[in-house]
């Protein structure tokens, strides 16, 4: 959405590092300025120099999107320093493996937590500032998006709150789209299937190659993969594209 106003500016939660840090990385590609917000001190703490290298074009906060404050404190301070915010990526995710019969509730609330609440407290901060920026002329438009899963497909077991929650995030984005478009905002989900990130390789190391051997392209997905669809659906290219979960599978889900 670059435009002559100003470089655009996009908030990326989750993001100190794999598909977050991809995804802001591909936006300021993109010549965007991004805002990666984290709960990983150390992680966040590394990437401390790089923002004073490139203060024009990167920030980073360590800040949990379950907590309104803290992100309220996140958009106040993007808007002082750039002014506006054109995207937000709701990509801070948590997923406690295990069913009905072994989830706690807990379990169930702390997944719920990050997934779904934390995306509803960062839309519901970033929004107004966007339309504001909208109706004040100092920027073009605003976009949501979401990441969402494959999961939510419900096709498989052993992530009951993870599922659940990821099948809420593609209704919320679908409502969001009919609220937010009157404002020229438009929200879109991503639905990635398995990609190779570092908590992927990790905890489902084992079964990685038949997860490939699952998708008709025969590959996983990886973080750039996803980054390049977010970055699309960012773009003015995609101005008449919103209330869509795009699938980011190798075909392994086909909406």
């Amino acid at each position: 959405m670059p435009d002559d106003a100003g470089r655009p500016v996009a908030v990326v939660t989750g993001a100190a590092r794999g598909l977050g840090l991809a995804t802001a990385d591909r936006l300021i590609e993109a010549g965007y300025a991004a805002c990666v917000l984290d709960i990983h001190e150390r992680r966040i703490g590394e990437l401390a120099g790089r923002e004073e290298r490139e203060p024009d074009r990167f920030m980073a906060v360590l800040a949990s999107v379950t907590d309104p404050d803290a992100i309220a404190g996140v958009v106040e301070r993007v808007t002082e320093r750039w002014g506006r915010i054109d995207v937000l990526v709701n990509n801070a995710g948590l997923n406690r493996r295990g069913g009905i019969l072994d989830h706690t509730l807990d379990d169930w609330n702390a997944v719920l937590a990050v997934n779904l609440t934390g995306a509803f407290i960062c839309s519901a901060a970033v929004a107004p500032v966007m339309r504001e920026g909208i109706e004040a002329g100092r920027q073009p438009g605003g976009v949501i998006v979401n990441i969402g899963s494959t999961a939510a497909a419900a096709q498989g077991s052993g992530s009951v709150a993870y599922a659940t929650t990821k099948g809420g995030l593609h209704v919320f984005t679908k409502v969001l789209a009919h609220e937010l478009g009157p404002h020229g905002i438009r929200v879109n989900a991503i639905a990635p299937g398995t990609t190779l990130t570092e908590w992927v390789e990790r905890n489902l190391g084992d079964t990685l190659d038949a997860s490939a051997a699952s998708v008709p392209l025969r590959r996983l997905g990886q973080p750039e993969d996803v980054a390049n669809a977010i970055a699309f659906l960012a773009s003015d290219e995609a101005r008449h594209i919103t209330g869509q979960v795009l699938s980011v599978s190798g075909g392994g889900w086909m909406p």
